[in-house]
């Protein structure tokens, strides 16, 4: 791992001086399905942008995961000035990395083996470009289960980042000064405010800085592509806030550095995602985005994908095992799924709903039948959901989301 260098700082913990140490994490991932023109607009949007700022203000610190997939796809099409970036940015302690899936699928919702595998391709890419060996994780969407939290301290991570909501299935329950710790694992685990990140943050902070309601410790996570893609910041409150001399930033391992020396509290995490909603935990629907049991679509969705799955744990010897492994990753990202959840979220953006997004994937999962040599029978079978589900698809689609 590379040496960085560690600014020193110094935090005011009281709140009546508006002392802010703002903790913030960005999620950078595209589909793997992504076409290039998605990418290059992304990026000259939103990463490039990031990176310029964070070269402007070099006391701004944020902790970061960009998925294995989207690596590779960056390096594909030419952008290893963004890689490099992100490099040099780390290596100057400015940037921290942690882990997660390379090719972002619900953790829970698949088998144990493809998470190891996953977290071990994103392992190695994060090695290759970034030269870095992370000590904390995100797991996609926040999704979170029992199962997951102890193969992630079993494969020696250190902590974890979830949603608020996780800590007892309801909002405005954590306290940012305190050390959580998972029982019988010992995963440390940072919670971030829903509140705070389901805008702009940056803005936020600016509209509230007088109202002293912001916390000491503000911790806030968002996809990287809410920064300049999906909010363009023509009035400037990123930089606007990280030239205010009361807002401090910090990496997450710098936050934890922060916390008092006390006994640490102990907890048991809620199954549950970053968009959880208190009656769906209720009602036991934890990951109903991507696994809904009274959407037809994922019902199809996920009839598929155990079948893909099946086949090629049943075929590890097969010739074409490799690209049908691949044909698997891609279809089992989470935007396979979500986008035919049809939520309405009613921020910065339409409806989960892309029929497009989940052909992609559908397409993706029955290749994998198709490239594996499997009888004929278990080939049929996997069109014949296929060309179901697509039916489907484009059915709710036309009588329920055209001309809206």
């Amino acid at each position: 791992m590379l040496l960085c260098f560690v600014r020193p700082f110094v935090i005011n913990q009281n709140m009546n001086n508006q002392q802010i140490n703002w903790v913030n994490f960005l999620h950078l991932y595209l589909p793997p399905t992504a076409e290039k023109e998605i990418i290059d607009e992304t990026v000259n949007k939103s990463y490039n942008w990031i990176l310029s700022m964070a070269e402007k203000y070099p006391a701004w610190h944020f902790t970061i995961n960009i998925t294995g997939c989207l690596t590779e796809a960056l390096d594909k099409y030419g952008y290893q000035n963004i890689l490099n970036r992100i490099k040099k940015l780390i290596y100057n302690g400015q940037i921290e990395l942690v882990d997660s899936l390379s090719h972002h699928p619900i953790a829970p919702l698949i088998s144990d083996h493809i998470v190891r595998r996953q977290i071990t391709q994103q392992q190695i890419i994060n090695k290759k470009y970034f030269n870095n060996e992370a000590k904390g994780f995100f797991l996609p969407e926040m999704a979170y289960d029992k199962k997951t939290g102890q193969l992630l301290s079993d494969l020696g991570y250190k902590w974890i980042l979830l949603d608020e909501i996780h800590l007892a299935g309801k909002l405005d329950k954590v306290n940012w000064q305190t050390k959580y710790v998972i029982k019988n694992n010992n995963l440390k685990v940072i919670f971030r405010s829903r509140e705070w990140s389901h805008n702009y943050p940056p803005k936020t902070i600016l509209q509230n800085i007088k109202s002293k309601k912001i916390p000491n410790f503000l911790i806030t996570a968002t996809d990287a592509e809410l920064y300049g893609h999906r909010f363009v910041d023509w009035e400037g409150w990123l930089g606007k806030t990280l030239e205010l001399t009361q807002v401090h930033t910090l990496t997450i391992s710098e936050y934890l550095k922060l916390l008092p020396n006390s006994e640490p509290k102990y907890i048991s995490p809620i199954t549950g995602n970053w968009e959880s909603l208190e009656n769906e935990l209720t009602k036991k629907f934890p990951f109903s985005l991507w696994q809904h049991k009274l959407n037809r679509l994922h019902k199809k969705l996920w009839e598929l994908a155990r079948l893909a799955t099946s086949v090629i744990e049943k075929n590890p010897h097969d010739n074409a095992y490799q690209w049908a492994q691949q044909h698997l990753d891609r279809g089992l990202a989470s935007c396979t799924f979500w986008w035919a959840s049809g939520r309405d979220f009613k921020l910065f953006g339409a409806p989960a709903w892309h029929p497009d997004e989940v052909e992609k994937g559908a397409l993706e999962l029955v290749k994998v039948i198709r490239t594996i040599n499997v009888d004929k029978k278990t080939k049929l079978k996997a069109e014949k959901i296929y060309h179901k589900l697509k039916y489907l698809l484009w059915e709710t689609h036309w009588n329920n989301y055209e001309n809206k």
